[in-house]
């Protein structure tokens, strides 16, 4: 709105936004009581950023996200050869980094191949999410479709056993015969349409037998010591889908660890900024 002069009403020198919150005495003590790191940070950002602070993106989120594309696929490939057994129980897990921070987050999976009857586990397969999108969601369906191509290249009868409740439902869904494939308006139908279609390649095959839903409680449909053996399993696919984080790409750790440090130095200049401008705000109106 108007105003009665463009003088500084504080200080008598020209106004304007920047001097107001960077050069007029009058706000002098407030920005002295604002760290003086937060200040260097604010300051060597743009207009948008230290006049209205808006925050924007650096060169850190841009080089994280082209390390996301870089994300190698591996769900084809096997830490194991053919397998011995004449049916494998097959475990799959997802993990996620930076849940509450979903710019910064990177998705792993990790399939585990019971070894029958001595209750061990091998790790089938392992890696990251490919692409953008990167939620434990993704993770899921992603082990999920490398267990059906490990078991589809052993030629062998395989189960799956998940943790996850949509996958475990939506994987027997795509079993029956009369279904057809996701539509594209569903979320990550590009990975659920590799599931479909691998699914149903499994079932056409006769290779898929159960799809099984791993939970924390003993239930009726099975004993307590399969419900442990079960749990015991789904743990070690767990274990491998967070020991993939650190298998993945070194350029991708890398801008990792270039984005975190980043994105805590300005969150931690935001809230401080923010701070600084409500306090300007309460003087101008006192």
């Amino acid at each position: 709105g108007k105003v009665p002069s463009k003088d500084c009403p504080f200080c008598q020198a020209e106004d304007s936004v920047e001097h107001r919150i960077w050069e007029c005495q009058g706000f002098a003590d407030l920005r002295a009581n604002t760290p003086p790191e937060a200040l260097a940070t604010i300051q060597s950002m743009p207009p948008c950023t230290k006049l209205h602070g808006w925050f924007v993106e650096d060169e850190s989120d841009r080089d994280f996200r082209a390390a996301l594309n870089e994300i190698p696929d591996t769900t084809g490939q096997f830490f194991l050869a053919k397998p011995a057994q004449e049916h494998l129980h097959l475990f799959v897990d997802g993990s996620c980094t930076e849940p509450r921070r979903p710019s910064m987050r990177v998705a792993t999976w990790g399939v585990s191949l019971a070894s029958l009857p001595d209750f061990a586990f091998q790790p089938v397969a392992s890696g990251g999410v490919v692409g953008l999108y990167q939620t434990v969601l993704r993770g899921e369906i992603t082990a999920a479709i490398a267990a059906c191509r490990f078991g589809l290249s052993a030629k062998v009868p395989f189960s799956i056993w998940t943790d996850n409740s949509l996958v475990h439902k939506r994987l027997r869904y795509f079993l029956r015969h009369d279904v057809k494939p996701p539509k594209a308006k569903h979320n990550d139908h590009d990975l659920w349409n590799e599931l479909f279609r691998l699914a149903h390649k499994a079932k056409t095959s006769s290779l898929i037998q159960h799809v099984v839903k791993v939970t924390s409680h003993q239930t009726q449909d099975f004993s307590e010591t399969i419900e442990d053996w079960a749990r015991r399993g789904n743990d070690h696919a767990d274990r491998i889908a967070g020991m993939a984080l650190y298998q993945l790409p070194t350029r991708l750790q890398w801008c990792r660890a270039r984005l975190i440090s980043s994105m805590d130095k300005r969150q931690s200049a935001c809230q401080h900024f923010y701070q600084m401008l409500v306090n300007f705000g309460l003087r101008c109106v006192e």
